[in-house]
């Protein structure tokens, strides 16, 4: 599933961005600032 997310580099945008990822779903975040909480380790 491809699946947008607005603001989703807080609290709860966080855990269900990292959760969709883990179940192999496209996400794109979109979000206001920058952050480092959403980088993956490659």
């Amino acid at each position: 599933m491809r699946v947008l997310i607005m603001g989703g580099t807080r609290l709860i945008n966080t855990a269900i961005t990292r959760c969709l990822i883990a179940c192999g779903d496209a996400v794109t975040v979109y979000n206001r600032g920058q952050t480092d909480n959403l980088r993956q380790n490659h």
